[in-house]
């Protein structure tokens, strides 16, 4: 583990700790795009609340940083608050020090004090081996990637976990300063989308909710097809008019997981909504 020279410190959302973070993530990736007001927004703006996370020093500089951010999430019925974990990143100096698991528990740690029930992410082959045994997530599943020309659902019932969205929080998730949205409307749902490198993506499906003011009508592309990152138990894929990304083309597998911070229940991979949207991909 870590010696003593390390000091943790919970997240302050001081400027001065906003410039620090900035200068963590670009140290090791110049094409970084974390900036102080992309983290503004992810971290104090979301209305149901702010970012939980913690910072090691190291001689009073910054060398590693994890948080979380809240949301809710349906499960098995209930509307339940937890967090999903979006930033984690150590100066390649203090690497293999266990700084992300020390920062990782004492976040979760604090989490559950706070009232957050679970942690749920999406992580690449790179790392979900860190979540997964050191810090005991659940690696629920791979999500699928595709290219999708339309979504038919299967009469089925409703996923045993799914994020919870409402006017307010969707104004804010659609408020991200890195990108901008569109909706296609279709009875009382609406599909959003977002910009990838190089292609729209369809991200999130919406039911009975007013969408911002800031996003826009979908406009006329000559490729119908869109991108597709998640996993949702209801798209009838069979009746879908689709084709799967091979792997040799993906820049990197995502890998959804899950930790319990109240009990031992596990989620079950047959029964799961996350789109895009849900985990902040665009």
């Amino acid at each position: 583990m870590t010696s003593k020279s390390y000091e943790l410190k919970k997240l302050s959302f001081s400027p001065d700790e906003y410039d620090q973070i900035v200068d963590l993530f670009r140290k090791d990736d110049n094409n970084s795009h974390y900036e102080k007001f992309y983290l503004e927004w992810q971290y104090e703006k979301n209305p149901i609340g702010k970012a939980v996370g913690f910072n090691a020093f190291f001689e009073n500089k910054l060398v590693a940083h994890y948080a979380a951010i809240p949301i809710k999430c349906l499960i098995s019925g209930v509307v339940t608050k937890g967090l999903l974990s979006i930033n984690t990143r150590t100066d390649s100096a203090h690497q293999g020090k266990g700084l992300f698991t020390l920062l990782a528990e004492e976040t979760y740690s604090f989490a559950k004090e706070l009232g957050f029930h679970f942690i749920v992410g999406v992580a690449n082959d790179n790392s979900v081996y860190g979540f997964t045994k050191k810090l005991s997530f659940q690696h629920v599943l791979k999500l699928e990637t595709r290219f999708v020309l339309n979504l038919k659902e299967k009469n089925t019932s409703a996923p045993e976990f799914s994020r919870c969205w409402d006017s307010e929080s969707v104004a804010w998730r659609l408020s991200n300063p890195k990108n901008r949205y569109y909706y296609k409307e279709k009875n009382d749902s609406a599909l959003l989308f977002g910009k990838s490198k190089n292609f729209q993506a369809v991200i999130g499906n919406l039911n009975n909710i007013e969408l911002p003011k800031n996003c826009e009508p979908l406009p006329f592309t000559i490729n119908p097809f869109r991108l597709w990152i998640g996993v949702d138990s209801k798209i009838d894929w069979l009746k879908t008019i689709s084709f799967k990304i091979p792997q040799k083309f993906k820049p990197v597998t995502l890998n959804l997981i899950f930790r319990n911070l109240t009990g031992t229940s596990l989620l079950n991979p047959d029964s799961v909504k996350f789109w895009a949207m849900d985990f902040d991909a665009y």
